[in-house]
């Protein structure tokens, strides 16, 4: 069947799906092959489970064709990428396991996915039917995905201007957000809410999910990472690419770094292992990035500068209420003593500017306990107090939010067991609000 493609077809095309060479997916015909899919039936062993669904072409090695100038790779015969002895469609290649329906439709999925992705395989990305590399990792079709196929379309944010606005289940909804990077042209983040409310949504904990899309769409061997609540705060790179330092964590905890190879070199990369610390919550509500590092993952010294913020306010059964603004870079810190018993980091914002806008605190427990927060006027006047119940040590977050009252000083207390700390919070609301529905 190859052999008969090639008198008729041209397959230089296959050529163009490097991420250093520009590729196009055009409308209609063009007498190229782009893809190419075999679907078949043949049973390796039909004395025993003829009916298994294993199936195997039986070739290996390379198939040349448009006169020796390219080939197709069917595998050592053991265990390449290709197959058990060729190009299969066994549930795990050179384990002759049995498949089902539904497996056999992933992978046939997945190879039309290279169609918009080119020939990279997408690690540790929360796509179902997507170029999933490695086990496990769909957590239903995200919506990068979809929406190159058509069958959504994103709500594009402007990011230069500071907003609230609620955002409803992905899942169940199709409604995404997607941020481009001011300055960089054809690069974005895609913001999805996942509430776990659909059978098919495998999301470890319901949060907002923010993944990182770069290179721009001449090139199809699009590429995206996941910004995960845990990771990639705390940290730039030297002259020699190599990570240094720079303040702490603004939600505490460790941030991760991890090393990957594109095209044989060696880039640092935020970590997205795929665990319920990649969502940001309630008790990890802020993402705020001072400088968005080399959008196409080159670090050649083309970061673009920001002082773009996203907070999540609240959240319901189904819908998450979000803040963006601008301003100087987020720093939520629990203070180099967190291992005490009980330690409450730097207010955040402070001041505070909108009475939507929630001051944070990072607060550090040593064990479980409950903590009881009163905010208090300069003349003593109690403003606000509630309490936290916290089932095991950690770091948390607790809220106030300044609704309703005068600009001017404010006190807090946090108290947790005999011990007690206090701190100060400044609002001083600007003149005309900067929200915008």
């Amino acid at each position: 069947m190859i052999t008969w493609l090639d008198q008729k077809y041209d397959f230089s095309s296959y050529d163009q799906w490097s991420v250093s060479r520009p590729y196009n997916v055009h409308p209609g015909p063009d007498e190229k092959i782009d893809l190419m899919l075999v679907f078949f039936r043949y049973c390796q062993e039909p004395w025993f489970l003829p009916y298994s669904g294993v199936s195997d072409l039986g070739f290996t090695g390379y198939v040349f064709v448009d006169n020796f100038e390219r080939f197709f790779y069917g595998g050592d015969g053991y265990a390449q990428d290709s197959g058990a002895s060729g190009v299969t469609v066994t549930k795990r290649s050179g384990w002759f396991e049995i498949t089902d329906y539904d497996w056999a439709f992933s992978i046939a999925a997945h190879e039309i996915m290279h169609k918009l992705y080119g020939d990279s395989h997408l690690t540790r990305l929360f796509g179902k039917l997507g170029l999933i590399g490695s086990s496990g990792s769909g957590r239903g079709m995200m919506s990068f995905e979809k929406a190159c196929l058509g069958w959504m379309t994103y709500d594009v944010l402007d990011m230069t201007r500071d907003t609230i606005l609620t955002l409803t289940d992905y899942m169940t909804t199709d409604r995404a957000l997607l941020m481009p990077i001011p300055g960089a042209r054809y690069y974005y983040y895609a913001v999805e809410w996942r509430a776990k409310i659909d059978e098919y949504d495998d999301a470890p904990v319901p949060g907002l999910y923010i993944y990182r899309i770069f290179n721009p769409p001449v090139n199809r061997q699009k590429r995206l990472t996941v910004e995960s609540a845990d990771g990639r705060w705390d940290w730039t790179l030297n002259e020699n690419n190599r990570p240094v330092k720079l303040r702490p964590n603004p939600l505490g905890g460790r941030s991760k770094l991890e090393v990957i190879k594109i095209n044989d070199k060696e880039y640092f990369a935020d970590g997205n292992w795929g665990d319920e610390q990649d969502a940001f919550t309630l008790k990890r509500p802020l993402w705020s990035f001072y400088g968005n590092p080399t959008p196409d993952f080159i670090f050649d010294g083309d970061t673009i500068h920001t002082q773009f913020n996203l907070q999540i306010i609240s959240v319901t059964d189904s819908t998450a209420t979000i803040k963006t603004f601008h301003g100087a870079p987020a720093v939520l810190s629990v203070p180099d003593n967190a291992a005490a018993g009980f330690s409450v980091g730097t207010a955040y914002p402070n001041p505070a500017s909108s009475e939507q806008q929630p001051v944070t605190l990072p607060i550090h427990v040593a064990e479980p306990g409950v903590l009881v927060f009163r905010v208090f006027d300069t003349r003593g006047k109690l403003i606000k107090q509630k309490s936290a119940p916290y089932y095991s040590a950690g770091e948390y977050n607790i809220h106030w939010t300044p609704h309703g009252v005068p600009a001017g000083l404010y006190f807090f207390v946090a108290t947790f067991g005999a011990e007690h700390r206090t701190g100060k919070i400044l609002y001083l609301p600007t003149s005309g609000s900067l929200l915008n529905n």
